[in-house]
This record gives C-alpha cells, sequence and structure tokens, in this order.
C-alpha cells in the first residue's frame, strides 16, 4: 500500500475533523472520503503498520470527543454507521477479495485448501 496514499488520507481525515458538521455526518465522511482513499489497494497489498496506527488515531479523533484518555476501540464500537474501524475495512475487503477470488477460480481455490490442510 502506498505510503504516500495512508498520508493523504490522514490528511483528509484532518479535514473532515474541522468541518462544522455533526458527529454522524462524519462518519458517513470517514467512510466515503477517509477509508476509500486511505485503505484503497489495502486487500492485496503490505500496510505500513506505524502509518495505520497514525490512521486509527486520527479516525478516532475525527468521529469521537477531544479528550486527554481516549479508548479507539470504544469510539469505533459506539459509532453509528457501521463499522469505522480500519482493521475491520481491511478484513472486509480481504474477505470480500478472497470471496471473489474463489468464484472467479473454484478450481484453484480448491487446490490451495487441500494443499494447506494436509
Amino acid at each position: 500500500l502506498s505510503k504516500t496514499r495512508m498520508r493523504k488520507g490522514i490528511a483528509t481525515l484532518a479535514r473532515i475533523q474541522t468541518l462544522p458538521h455533526p458527529k454522524e455526518s462524519k462518519e458517513i465522511f470517514v467512510n466515503a472520503c477517509g477509508h476509500s482513499q486511505a485503505l484503497y489497494g489495502c486487500e492485496a497489498s503490505h500496510i505500513d503498520e506505524q502509518l495505520l496506527g497514525s490512521y486509527i488515531s486520527q479516525t478516532a479523533k475525527t468521529i469521537g470527543f477531544e479528550t486527554q484518555h481516549r479508548c479507539n476501540a470504544m469510539i469505533f464500537a459506539l459509532a453509528n454507521n457501521g463499522s469505522l474501524d480500519p482493521y475491520a475495512q481491511i478484513m472486509i475487503r480481504r474477505a470480500c477479495k478472497l470471496r471473489s477470488m474463489a468464484t472467479k477460480w473454484p478450481k484453484m481455490c480448491q487446490n490451495g485448501v487441500k494443499k494447506s490442510s494436509t
């Protein structure tokens, strides 16, 4: 995954954070703009863990409240618009890609399952 794409996603979230909209609208913006920009291609490539940590923190700042002690998991669990946790988004995208691959090439996937189970 491109580091510049992740950095642009962090900058996008910082801009969303400053918008004069309610929390629910910001959640929609994060899902539509932030995740789609920063996590594009995450299902097929490696993600830099340090940048992903910064992205997760910025996501929590954007949709959560500004406090001294913040629990990112709690903020993502209380989100109204589906799963905004970037780890969950990555898992969902990878699972969908795996399902797509299994549909397109079923014999290849069956061979892979047999080899991995032995």
